[in-house]
């Protein structure tokens, strides 16, 4: 059992993504039973103030996040104490913690890998304070002497690109939310038509546009020619909704902006599969949760979904609609064996064993 105060710096609720919120706040709930385990984030201070102005506003985020936040982590913390940050994007608070007994969560390379100009071209560009900015992630993340990486995928990645020693890193996966598993046993499969279902964000890897594609692709074949489309997670984008008119899509797709655990757990649980053509991930949570719930995955033929999943989904190319389509339709008959082989695969990310796996790593300080 460790004695030491165990410090998680979550991320601030100004700038905050639901995701990193859910990977602090479940670990920090799995593991308060076992440990003296606090998390920590940064106080709304200057934007709190009456200012409309976005520009502004952002630069008073960063003040909070980075200057504020960082001298209460040089006052509260103490050299005995053990701190981990949940965010790779918050490594510039290094320099504001006095304790040697510091590790961080990287969760992928995404945007790092854009302001070093490593491949795909058709990503959108930094701007200069963009690349400024995570310059100094990267500055601040070499120093540290134990990185947890959520995939094999961004742990080869930060050796290959950012020349971080091996011995300095180590590989824990995402989890299922406890949530879920509560969920799991509440609901009875029912809605009244089929959909296919995918679960995310905006951002450009997500790849919802190729998504849309894909499934105007579907459509034709008589199989598919009555299912619909849910897009769970954020609010579609104004290029996303003109795709979807221009397609003449609107009565197939179907928007749920923010879904609670009980909602998402049904749109599993209901859903034909989810479909999730991203161009790249760190992890992809959403592919462990869909399996969890008996929900076949259809997702790209690239790491880490391969190193993720391995033979129990169907893969597809995101970039090439046609040809994705008829793989689905193709395979389509494998459905209940890769179901079956998903309910095993996300046994292996059991929110204990995962919980276990940090339990080791913080007691070796």
């Amino acid at each position: 059992m460790i004695k030491k105060q165990i410090f998680l710096i979550g991320d601030f609720s100004f700038l905050m993504s639901k995701s990193m919120n859910n990977y602090s706040l479940l670990y920090k709930n799995t593991l308060k039973k076992k440990l003296n385990i606090r998390l920590i984030r940064p106080s709304k201070i200057m934007t709190n103030l009456n200012i409309s102005n976005k520009n502004i506003l952002k630069w008073f985020g960063y003040v909070d996040n980075y200057i504020l936040f960082g001298f209460k982590l040089l006052l509260l913390i103490k050299k005995t104490d053990i701190v981990h940050i949940c965010n790779h994007s918050n490594s510039i608070f290094y320099p504001f913690i006095r304790s040697k007994n510091i590790l961080i969560t990287c969760h992928d390379l995404i945007n790092i890998k854009r302001a070093i100009n490593v491949r795909n071209n058709n990503y959108p560009k930094l701007s200069l304070t963009g690349h400024i900015y995570q310059y100094l992630i990267v500055y601040f993340l070499k120093k540290f002497k134990k990185i947890i990486c959520v995939s094999k995928n961004t742990q080869n990645e930060l050796i290959k690109y950012l020349n971080i020693k091996k011995k300095n890193t180590e590989v824990i996966y995402n989890s299922i939310d406890i949530n879920f598993i509560k969920n799991k046993k509440n609901f009875i499969a029912k809605s009244d038509f089929k959909y296919f279902l995918h679960v995310g964000n905006n951002n450009f890897y997500k790849n919802k546009l190729g998504l849309i594609n894909i499934f105007y692709e579907l459509l034709k074949y008589k199989k598919f020619s009555n299912h619909k489309l849910i897009l769970a997670g954020k609010k579609n984008s104004i290029e996303l909704d003109y795709l979807i008119k221009k397609l003449f899509l609107k009565k197939k797709v179907i928007n749920i902006i923010s879904p609670s655990f009980s909602k998402l757990s049904k749109l599993y649980l209901d859903a034909e599969a989810l479909i999730f053509p991203s161009h790249e991930e760190g992890f992809g949570i959403p592919l462990i949760e869909a399996q969890y719930f008996g929900c076949l995955v259809i997702t790209s033929n690239k790491m880490p979904m391969k190193e993720i999943l391995k033979k129990s989904c169907i893969y597809i190319s995101p970039n090439n609609f046609f040809q994705s389509a008829k793989l689905i339709k193709k395979n389509y008959f494998k459905k209940k064996r890769l179901i079956n082989l998903g309910i095993k695969n996300s046994n292996n990310f059991n929110i204990k064993k995962i919980s276990n796996q940090y339990l080791k790593l913080y007691n070796q300080f």
